[in-house]
């Protein structure tokens, strides 16, 4: 079920001070197609604003991002972006959306849907290569590789341009087939919908898989603090590529476990691991001791007659 809420955010600085679900009442003369028209429009617009207040500048790697992740049919992504955002705002203004504009970009929405999914399928390919099981340095190597030649920060800043100017694409498209199409809308809002819900669950799994990998592959364990190298190559790209993803996921409003994280272990750290190590192991050598003695003491009770509960050794008997 879609759903949109009422963002109110400070005018200083721009955080959000609430966020709470607007439910749409029911109003006479109007169909649940229209008002479910209503709800999904508005959850799209929502949306994209919300991806819109998260954006870095990447123009100048577009081309590179596209190339890595053999999503050239996305092309120039960001002056479609622009004309989509152009034909949104001029329709929520009041205008109509002509036959003639929306033949200009109803083309799109086809190479938005691959170029997303290319975008997802190359961080996932980048997540794919860091392997939580090497050792520091390779760890390291293969964290500097992801992000420096796949772009995989780049690539998530990508995906989400590309995500908002689908939805943009989608809101015309609802906006279209509500004007011309009137008996197909609520088969339109139904897709619109689907796609909306596929796209969020796709992307909550990728970002809760790259949470949960970093926090096992991006940090210097209490067996590699004689790494400090490898320590400082893991930080460099981790805090930074860490940022990116609480920023990816902070813009598609995604439902994702909170993370550890994680730092680098310490030489304190190191030394407090092998102190517990050294007082697990002496009071298991008490418990050793006192159960030996324990075993020593009832071997040697004395019976009820008086005798000792032991075997009796003679002086001339030898011992084996």
């Amino acid at each position: 079920m879609v759903t949109f809420h009422r963002t109110t955010r400070s005018a200083t600085t721009g955080k959000i001070l609430s966020n709470p679900q607007v439910a749409l009442a029911p109003v006479p003369g109007i169909g649940q197609a229209v008002l479910a028209h209503m709800a999904v429009t508005a959850a799209f617009e929502q949306l994209a604003d919300r991806i819109d207040a998260h954006l870095d500048r990447i123009e100048d790697k577009v081309d590179d991002v596209l190339r890595l992740a053999s999503a050239q049919r996305l092309g120039d992504v960001c002056g479609h972006r622009r004309i989509l955002r152009r034909r949104v705002a001029e329709i929520s203004a009041g205008a109509v959306l002509t036959e003639t504009d929306w033949s200009s970009v109803a083309a799109l929405g086809a190479d938005l849907e691959v170029g997303v999914e290319r975008l997802r399928q190359h961080a996932a390919d980048l997540i794919a290569q860091l392997r939580p099981d090497d050792s520091a340095d390779k760890r390291a190597e293969q964290l500097r590789s992801a992000v420096d030649k796949g772009m995989l920060g780049e690539t998530l800043n990508l995906l989400l341009v590309a995500q908002q100017s689908l939805y943009l694409w989608q809101r015309l498209r609802l906006e279209r087939t509500r004007r011309e199409e009137p008996d197909h809308l609520e088969q339109t809002v139904g897709s619109a919908k689907a796609t909306l819900r596929e796209h969020i669950e796709a992307d909550a799994e990728l970002a809760s898989h790259l949470r949960t990998v970093l926090d096992r592959h991006a940090a210097l364990r209490v067996s590699e603090v004689h790494r400090p190298l490898a320590g400082r190559t893991l930080t460099r790209y981790r805090v930074p590529l860490a940022r990116t993803v609480d920023a990816f996921i902070d813009a598609r409003a995604l439902q994702v476990e909170s993370w550890n994280g994680v730092e680098n272990a310490s030489i304190r750290d190191a030394l407090s691991v092998a102190r517990g190590r050294t007082i697990d192991a002496a009071n298991s050598g008490r418990r050793q001791i006192s159960a030996g003695a324990s075993a020593v003491a009832r071997w040697v009770e004395p019976k009820a007659d008086g005798s000792e509960s032991g075997e009796t050794v003679r002086a001339d008997t030898p011992l084996s």
